[in-house]
């Protein structure tokens, strides 16, 4: 299966360590923002918004925090029904310039959660 590894970029990390214990993320069109988050939960973050998995191969620990500014891949924001001038670049740009890190498609595999049958509880 297809997956992204998310790993440290040539010119190394630019992540800002977490300035409090705490633990939030903020998440909008364009935007991921995370405080306190371990680059293992950024990974997830960006799954998501790409539908894709994203596998932690960085090898950094600790909590950081994080931001990046990007264009979904559904396309650059919309402002009275035009695509905003000077779009934000895409995700995969956007990370390794704002953080420092890089994705790198790869092939192998992946752990998923496969369902195949669900019911209604019964009362007790």
């Amino acid at each position: 299966m297809m997956s992204y590894a998310l790993l440290p970029a040539k010119d190394g990390p630019k992540l800002k360590p977490a300035q409090n214990d705490g633990l939030h993320f903020d998440n909008g069109y364009g935007r991921i923002r995370a405080q306190g988050a371990t680059v293992e939960q950024l990974a997830r973050l960006i799954a998501q918004r790409l539908n894709e998995p994203v596998v932690d191969s960085s090898g950094i620990s600790g909590r950081y925090d994080m931001e990046i500014n990007f264009t979904p891949p559904e396309g650059p924001m919309k402002l009275n029904g035009q695509p905003i001038p000077d779009p934000p670049p895409s995700i995969f740009t956007a990370i390794q310039e704002q953080l420092g890190l890089k994705l790198e498609k790869r092939k192998g595999p992946v752990e998923v959660l496969v369902v195949d049958h669900v019911e209604m509880p019964t009362e007790n």
